[in-house]
């Protein structure tokens, strides 16, 4: 990545009238508070596979103990293993807020779901770009969201389930912001 790639912006773009991101900017600072997902799209897909893998799964379960089949309890254990990973998902995607605070001093990405918080920060002279980056694949396909770039740190990603101009929003409002330095 790199501050001076092809996809910079270089004039602002309004924030969309259907946005839910909370948005601040001032001369030394800015921040972005992105709600969590909520039942929409995908995680409704998340939603329906999570029910029928847990409950097909806790059926089994309870077929092999009544029958005393240790064997086959046994055997469902990774299957177990992966509704609970399907219910941590959805929870995750659901319940999530994530803030993003830029100062002239700091970077501050947070994670918050029930209360507690999980922030990564990273010195702001060593931001080196931001830009639309590859967050993920889904069926082979690249997902975006918004990379910030570290010089000795590792990136921040995050934004990939924002719509298209919400992203741009936020590339040219944390572009511009970056190219006052």
């Amino acid at each position: 990545m790199s501050a001076n790639s092809s996809n910079e912006i270089k004039q602002p773009i309004e924030k969309p009238s259907s946005s839910r991101i909370e948005s601040f900017v001032s001369d030394d600072e800015l921040g972005f508070i992105f709600p969590p997902l909520g039942l929409r799209g995908i995680v409704w897909f998340l939603l329906l596979f999570a029910v029928i893998w847990n409950v097909s799964i806790l059926a089994a379960l309870f077929q092999a103990l009544r029958l005393s089949d240790m064997e086959g309890v046994f055997f469902l254990i990774p299957f177990i293993g992966v509704g609970l990973v399907t219910i941590v998902v959805f929870v995750y995607v659901t319940k999530t807020e994530v803030a993003l605070l830029v100062s002239r001093e700091t970077v501050t990405l947070s994670r918050t779901i029930f209360g507690k918080s999980f922030t990564q920060v990273r010195n702001y002279q060593a931001l080196r770009g931001i830009e639309r980056v590859i967050c993920y694949r889904k069926n082979q396909k690249p997902v975006y969201g918004i990379g910030l770039e570290f010089l000795g740190s590792r990136d921040f990603k995050f934004g990939s389930n924002l719509k298209e101009n919400e992203k741009r929003w936020i590339l040219s409002t944390l572009q511009l912001f970056h190219s006052k330095t």
